[in-house]
C-alpha cells in the first residue's frame, strides 16, 4: 500500500508495525514511515514538525484557524542551500508549536503552486497569516525566526496618548524607525469601532511583518482638531500626511504602506535587498565600510540631505557593506579600494551607473541625468586584474577609446616595419627593394633549410 494509505488508516498505530520490524532495516524503514506520516497535514492540529504541504492540502492549511500564521519553504530537493535549512527548522518547528506553523512545499512536484507566488529561487520564504501570503522579511536562522513569530504574534495595532510617545516609540522600539500613526475622531472609546479603525486595523494585521502600527487615543480628544487622518513617522524625517481617509479600502490603503513603509535611508542586506530592489524603483546605493560607524553615518546624513531637498522618491535609498559583500559588488565594477562610492542600480534589468571619482550624491545624480556617467550592464563574473580593468575602461569610455586602440596599434605596427629612404641620384627606391629582395633567402628555402636543421 502506498504511504498515504498507511497515514490516513483509522486505526493506524506505530505498535501495527513495530512488530514487524524484525531486523534493523525494518526498524528504519518503519521509522522513516513514522516521520512521514507525522509531517502530514492534519486540519486542526497544532504541529511541532515541519508539515508538508502539497497542492490540495496548501489552500486549507493557510487558512486554517488553529494555525493562523504559517512561515512556508518553497524549495527542490536537490538544493544544497534548501538541505542546510532543513535542520534550522525542524528546530525552529518545535520550538514555536503553537506560536507559528512550518511548513514546505516541493516546487519539483508542485510547479502550478509555486507560479502561482513567484518563486524564482530555492529555498524561498514567505509567511501566511489569516490566509493572506507576503514575503518573508527577516534572515533564515532559529533567533531571527522566532524574532518574526514573537513579532507576529503581539498584538498588531497599539495604543499611545499623543504624538510625542509615537515619536519616542519610533526611536526606541522599531529597529527601522519608521511607524504609521492612525487617528479618527469618530472612533469613540465607548462605542463601535468607526470605519476607518476596522480598515486600519486590518490593514495593521496584513502588514504587521514590515511595519509597525500605532493608534492615536488622546487623553483630552477635543484638544486635537485634526480630521481622520495617517501620519508616516520616522526619526530626523519630516512627517508625511494621508488625508480624507474615510472612504479608503483595505487594499488602497495596504498599498500605500507598502509604498511608505522603508525607511528613506536602508541598511542594505540579504534579508532585504532583493525586495527593495524589485518595488519599482533604482536603489541610489552608498558603497560603504559599515566598521566605520562615522562614515556610515555622515553617508546617512549626506543621503538624507539630498532625499529631503526636493522629495526625491525617484530612487529607494541605502547603504550596503562594501567588504562583506564586495563579491557581489564587484560585477557592477566595485573595488574595495575604491569605498566609499555612490551606486545606482535597476535591479530587475541589472543595469548599473557606477564612476567611483563622485563623492558627492549630488553630484553624481546629475551627471547620471546629463549623461555624463553611462550606463552599463552587470557582469557575471567579477573584473579583475589588468584584463578586468582594460575591459572595464574600454566599455565606460568607447567609442572613443576604440579610436585611442586604433591609433596604438598602428603607431605600433609603424614603429616594426622598415624605413627606406631614397636617395634621388641612385636607382629608384623601388628597384632598390627589389634586388634586396633577391639577394635574400626565400621564405620556401629558410623553411626547408630550418626543417633539415630540425631533422
Amino acid at each position: 500500500p502506498e504511504r498515504s494509505s498507511y497515514c490516513n488508516y483509522p486505526g493506524y498505530q506505530p505498535t501495527m508495525f513495530a512488530s514487524s520490524a524484525v531486523n534493523l532495516a525494518q526498524l528504519a524503514a518503519f521509522l522513516s514511515l513514522l516521520t512521514q506520516c507525522r509531517s502530514q497535514y492534519v486540519p486542526g492540529k497544532i504541529n511541532g514538525e515541519v508539515v508538508t504541504l502539497d497542492s490540495k492540502s496548501f489552500p486549507e492549511a493557510i487558512k486554517d484557524p488553529s494555525n493562523p500564521l504559517w512561515l512556508l519553504k518553497f524549495y527542490a530537493p536537490w538544493c544544497g542551500h534548501c538541505k542546510k535549512l532543513a535542520p534550522v527548522l525542524d528546530k525552529t518547528a518545535l520550538q514555536l508549536k503553537g506560536q507559528m506553523a512550518i511548513g514546505k512545499i516541493d516546487c519539483t512536484v508542485d510547479k502550478g503552486l509555486c507560479n502561482q507566488y513567484k518563486v524564482r529561487g530555492y529555498p524561498t520564504l514567505k509567511y501566511s497569516i489569516d490566509g493572506e501570503i507576503d514575503d518573508y522579511p527577516l534572515g533564515r536562522d532559529q533567533a531571527s525566526i522566532v524574532k518574526f513569530a514573537n513579532k507576529m504574534s503581539a498584538p498588531p495595532l497599539q495604543s499611545v496618548a499623543s504624538y510625542e510617545e509615537a515619536m519616542e516609540y519610533a526611536k526606541t522600539k522599531t529597529e527601522d524607525g519608521v511607524i504609521f500613526l492612525g487617528y479618527d475622531p469618530a472612533n469613540k472609546p465607548d462605542e463601535a469601532p468607526s470605519g476607518f479603525y476596522q480598515v486600519f486595523s486590518k490593514v495593521a494585521r496584513r502588514k504587521q511583518a514590515s511595519g509597525n502600527f500605532l493608534w492615536l487615543e488622546p487623553s483630552d480628544p477635543e484638544s486635537i482638531k485634526t480630521p481622520a487622518i495617517v501620519k508616516r513617522i520616522e526619526p530626523d524625517v519630516k512627517v508625511r500626511f494621508l488625508e480624507n481617509v474615510e472612504s479608503l479600502t483595505v487594499e488602497a490603503l495596504a498599498e500605500w504602506f507598502t509604498e511608505q513603509s522603508l525607511p528613506l535611508v536602508n541598511m542594505l542586506g540579504a534579508n532585504n535587498f532583493q525586495k527593495i530592489s524589485k518595488m519599482g524603483r533604482p536603489l541610489a546605493i552608498a558603497v560603504a565600510d559599515t566598521e566605520d560607524t562615522e562614515q556610515v553615518k555622515a553617508l546617512k546624513e549626506h543621503m538624507l540631505n539630498y532625499i529631503t531637498s526636493s522629495e526625491n522618491e525617484k530612487y529607494y535609498y541605502g547603504i550596503m557593506d562594501g567588504k562583506k559583500f564586495i563579491r557581489f559588488l564587484e560585477q557592477f565594477n566595485v573595488e574595495e579600494q575604491h569605498i566609499p562610492q555612490f551606486l545606482v542600480l535597476d535591479g530587475p534589468t541589472k543595469t548599473f551607473w557606477q564612476n567611483e571619482t563622485y563623492s558627492n550624491l549630488f553630484e553624481f545624480v546629475k551627471a547620471i541625468d546629463d549623461g555624463e556617467i553611462q550606463s552599463e550592464m552587470a557582469s557575471r563574473t567579477s573584473r579583475k586584474g589588468i584584463l578586468g580593468k582594460f575591459e572595464h575602461y574600454f566599455l565606460s569610455y568607447f567609442p572613443y577609446s576604440l579610436v585611442v586602440l586604433l591609433l596604438t596599434v598602428f603607431g605600433f605596427v609603424w614603429m616594426l616595419v622598415p624605413a627606406y629612404e631614397e636617395d634621388p641620384y641612385a636607382q629608384s627606391a623601388l628597384e632598390e627593394m627589389m634586388e634586396e629582395m633577391e639577394g635574400t633567402d626565400k621564405p620556401e628555402e629558410k623553411e626547408g633549410d630550418e626543417t633539415k636543421k630540425e631533422k
